[in-house]
């Protein structure tokens, strides 16, 4: 689901729901419900899969996305979203619209988020020493999230913006294995 149209279309939905939620003064309670939701939908496989079912009717994801929103007693602007989301049989760009949407909220503080992914989990210490780091190389406040994916094997991924930076140990191999494609 990460191909450019998939992103071109939770990027129009961002900004339709940045702007009404800035009149409305909004910002970070709609920020907070979408990450609310996002956590929700990662960890709840069930709700993940009502999102991109065709056999669930619009009615269906709507009360399943409901249920979901009175859980995190989300604002009057994010159901509504949600609302025109089902209707839209969109609902499977909710998590990408809730990554956008934290982006450019972040932004529009002059912050930069910024993703580390690494084989384990990482002290506290050391995460915060990379995101000084990193909020010294762009010049910005970085806001860094951390998650594992013990796919990389060692090392870690590190996320700014549309910049990767890879140094995992999975990366590293990757690398060298297109490099001795092109000698063979």
């Amino acid at each position: 689901m990460k191909n450019s149209g998939f992103l071109r279309l939770a990027e129009r939905y961002v900004t339709a729901l940045f702007d009404v939620a800035d009149k409305a003064g909004a910002l970070a309670a709609v920020e907070k419900d979408l990450h609310r939701l996002k956590l929700a939908i990662e960890a709840d496989g069930e709700l993940s899969r009502v999102l991109v079912s065709p056999l669930m009717t619009r009615e269906q994801a709507g009360r399943a996305m409901q249920a979901a929103l009175s859980n995190v007693g989300a604002h009057d602007i994010t159901q509504k979203f949600i609302h025109l989301l089902a209707a839209s049989r969109r609902l499977g760009a909710l998590p990408e619209v809730a990554r956008q949407f934290a982006a450019r909220v972040a932004a529009s503080r002059g912050e930069v988020a910024a993703e580390v992914i690494s084989a384990q989990i990482l002290p506290p210490a050391e995460l915060a020493g990379i995101g000084d780091s990193l909020g010294k190389m762009v010049g910005k406040k970085i806001n860094l999230s951390a998650r594992v994916d013990e796919s990389l094997l060692g090392g870690m991924v590190v996320r700014i913006g549309s910049q990767q930076f890879d140094g995992s140990v999975a990366g590293k191999l990757s690398r060298l294995e297109q490099e001795l494609k092109k000698v063979a």
